[in-house]
């Protein structure tokens, strides 16, 4: 039996229906794609790979460089450190890769597996291999936004080391961590407007490079862009590190404390308000004017809300996704007038530091509280994919977004962040809105 929280009340469910929640494995997947030249190793059975490697691909429509240590029965009760040296012989032999992931699953947790020993034993024997990143993420503990963290803290304590004391701070570079809610267009977005403050932008990890859409040169096994290994290093020298996201906040504090620099955390850039102040902080760090360029983009998108503000206002929306995506998405709607009647987390958004009252629980708890006495007119839900069938059965609107997302062509290389990127967000929105004729709930009217 399982709880499912809402508001402060828990009911008691049997079993999860259309499950919201993605595991913590693919989470910490999800950081090494960002690295250059990487390989995530899922050390579990080949099944886990195989599942986790088809959303990512239907996801972002590229390969996934995904290996696995392909455990069977005998290797779990005998012990899998000899599968474990097999498979980092073979990824380092045939893929040469700059930095390996190993990410434990639920399989190898419960078995009791000292990963961390057998990796360490590994690199003694093999002293110029490949760097290893052991990172525990088991199923059965958080979700993806669980995994996401712990592989970016991972990353951050091998590959990133303290700043000594003779290596001044670099003032015009900064760090960037990003939170699982950023696709690749989100960090492009945030990367532009740093770089057009004449700072330079090191983002961890750096989906607009390598799962961006670009067509490689012939065949990869390793990830094709991404954060280089060397600009990892040069992280602990810049002056500030920015965390966007309630869930890689620690990893943030980490960093710049390696650094011994200043952190600044962004909870979203989701309004104008929001963006207004991000853009001000990078301002004082470099010491100089708003560029015009930034004022541009930021008269197009008040532009554009005052021509749809009428679109939202009064519309009532119901999500589903990660605690991250949530709240950046409320945050939006809210700006705009609209409100957000009812949202479903598919990890624990208190372990990040949330007290929203969302509910814990799956498409099926989503459906039903739409469907039922509670739920009221609703005028749209988005979701990721999985969610359609339930928004078909509940008789509302729907709109696909976050992870994974396979009914929408381009859809992880879509911005909603920023000025640029909130400005496209909106039209995205505001043009479902009227395919779906929203109703104006102040005054009654239907939307055209």
């Amino acid at each position: 039996m399982r709880s499912v929280k809402t508001a402060g009340k828990a009911e008691r469910k049997a079993v999860s229906i259309d499950p919201v929640k993605l595991s913590s494995p693919l989470g910490a997947v999800l950081v090494f794609l960002g690295i250059d030249r990487a390989v995530p190793v899922l050390h579990g059975s080949q099944g886990c790979a195989a599942f986790a490697k088809n959303l990512l691909t239907r996801h972002f429509r590229e390969p996934i460089p995904l290996q696995t240590t392909a455990l069977t029965q005998e290797t779990v009760i005998m012990g899998a450190g000899e599968a474990v040296e097999q498979a980092l012989d073979n990824i380092v032999r045939k893929q040469s890769p700059s930095l390996i992931g190993m990410i434990t699953t639920a399989l190898t947790e419960t078995s009791g597996d000292d990963i961390d020993g057998t990796v360490r034993q590994y690199l003694r024997e093999r002293p110029f291999q490949t760097p290893v990143v052991v990172v525990h993420a088991p199923d059965f503990v958080g979700g993806l936004s669980t995994g996401f963290a712990s592989a970016a803290e991972a990353v951050i304590d091998a590959c990133i080391p303290p700043r000594k004391d003779a290596q001044p701070l670099n003032a015009g570079q900064v760090n960037l961590v990003f939170g699982p809610a950023y696709g690749p267009g989100d960090v492009e977005e945030v990367k532009r407007m740093v770089s057009a403050m004449g700072l330079v932008p090191l983002a961890l990890p750096d989906f607009s490079t390598s799962l961006d859409g670009h067509l490689g040169d012939g065949f990869l096994d390793v990830t094709d862009g991404g954060i280089a290994p060397a600009d990892l290093a040069r992280m602990s020298r810049s002056a500030y590190t920015f965390s966007f996201g309630a869930s890689v906040r620690k990893a943030g504090e980490k960093l710049a404390a390696r650094a011994r620099g200043r952190h600044v955390h962004v909870g979203h850039l989701n309004d104008l308000e929001a963006v207004d102040r991000f853009v001000d902080i990078l301002a004082d760090i470099r010491g100089g004017p708003v560029p015009e360029k930034l004022l541009a983009d930021r008269r197009r998108l008040m532009d554009r809300m005052l021509d749809i503000h009428s679109l939202f206002s009064g519309v009532r929306v119901v999500l589903a996704g990660e605690p991250d995506w949530l709240y950046m998405i409320r945050a939006a709607f809210e700006g705009m007038g609209a409100s957000v009647a009812a949202a479903v987390a598919g990890d624990d958004p208190s372990s990040f530091g949330y007290d929203e009252k969302w509910m814990i629980g799956d498409f099926d708890d989503l459906e039903r509280w739409v469907t039922g006495s509670g739920g009221g007119a609703v005028d749209l839900w988005i979701s990721n994919s999985h969610g359609a069938r339930s928004a078909r059965r509940a008789g509302v609107p729907f709109m696909s977004a976050g992870i994974p997302v396979w009914d929408r062509i381009g859809a992880p290389n879509e911005a909603s962040v920023g000025y640029r990127g909130l400005w496209e967000w909106l039209a995205r929105v505001g043009s479902r809105l009227m395919e779906t004729g929203a109703r104006h709930h102040a005054g009654g009217d239907i939307l055209l």
